[in-house]
């Protein structure tokens, strides 16, 4: 709990340096504080919560790469030197000040549990996943589909024609997430490394290189962008608990709480993002379709909104 504050805080300066990006022209002062700020806020995260420091380190490279990439301006293609080295000192910065932010924490910290094993127990069944993901999960299909629905809508034939091999690459990839996932999910598959199957295969794989294509589909905004990589992340950590498990764990107890923790608030970002854009956009749906959406969306946010009520009671009747 003490950690997400500080969840917060990187994800918002994040999408200040991608929004920003080619936009505002800032000085090299401003560069550097902010990039010393990002450093120590992601560095603090090893020493409050340790599990959400590689997830952030992560998010936070590939965020400040993107965020060079846009402004390049006119394609990775036409990238001069100065960019370039800009670049690699901005994560050459980032990692050292989050390096030296947790000196003092590394030098006398100890831990028995520092690896993580296969995780070959009961897999997590569907309907549980959708009982605890489930408003995010439909939340974010629902985006999934408008802005595919979108980009359909301004996309010709002659189009997909004239950018065959990208159309071309973009089946394949749907046809091996087929496979894979069919692989992955379906108990009657008889593989050493997928017994017991996983069940959670056949949402979450399908909606993480559904989520990547679109991201990198040209003419997306920054904004859609960053919701796509949110949710990327945060699926990806729900279908990690389901892989492995920090060795020595009981069962994958602790490895579901400090995993669930982090795609939650990541979910909730995303989700919260995508209610506003749907809810806004669905005033331009067929009742036939805005009608249905909207009733199962109050159904949904009705059941979640319970939770509170219900989980205090069943705990103070424990």
């Amino acid at each position: 709990m003490m950690d997400m504050p500080l969840e917060m805080l990187a994800i918002g300066w994040l999408l200040a340096e991608i929004l920003g990006a080619g936009v505002i022209k800032r000085t090299l002062f401003s560069v550097i504080v902010s990039t010393v700020i990002g450093g120590i806020t992601i560095g603090l995260m090893y020493a409050t919560n340790t599990w959400d420091w590689p997830v952030y380190m992560v998010l936070a490279i590939l965020g400040l790469t993107f965020a060079a990439y846009l402004r390049f301006g006119q394609g990775i293609r036409h990238v001069t030197r100065r960019p370039l080295l800009g670049w690699l000192a901005q994560i050459g910065l980032f990692f050292a000040v989050q390096q030296i932010a947790t000196i003092p924490f590394r030098t006398y910290f100890a831990t028995a549990y520092s690896s993580v094993d296969p995780f070959l127990g009961q897999k997590t069944p569907i309907w549980a996943y959708l009982d605890i993901h489930g408003v995010f999960i439909f939340l974010l299909l629902s985006l999934l589909i408008w802005q595919t629905a979108r980009v359909l809508r301004r996309t010709y034939v002659r189009d997909v024609l004239r950018n065959a091999g990208a159309a071309l690459l973009i089946a394949g990839a749907i046809g091996v997430t087929l496979a894979i996932t069919f692989v992955f999910a379906v108990p009657s598959v008889q593989a050493w490394i997928f017994n017991p199957p996983y069940p959670v295969a056949i949402i979450c794989l399908p909606m993480l290189v559904w989520a990547a294509i679109l991201f990198f589909l040209p003419n997306q905004s920054r904004e859609m962008r960053a919701v796509l990589a949110i949710t990327i992340l945060a699926i990806a950590l729900t279908f990690a608990t389901e892989m492995v498990t920090l060795q020595n764990d009981s069962g994958r107890q602790n490895t579901i709480f400090k995993l669930y923790t982090q795609a939650w608030l990541l979910f909730a970002i995303a989700g919260g993002v995508a209610l506003a854009w749907l809810v806004r956009a669905s005033e331009r749906w067929h009742a036939s379709l805005r009608s249905p959406w909207l009733a199962v969306m109050a159904v949904l946010l009705s059941i979640a909104g319970l939770f509170p009520i219900m989980a205090t009671q069943g705990k103070i009747a424990m």
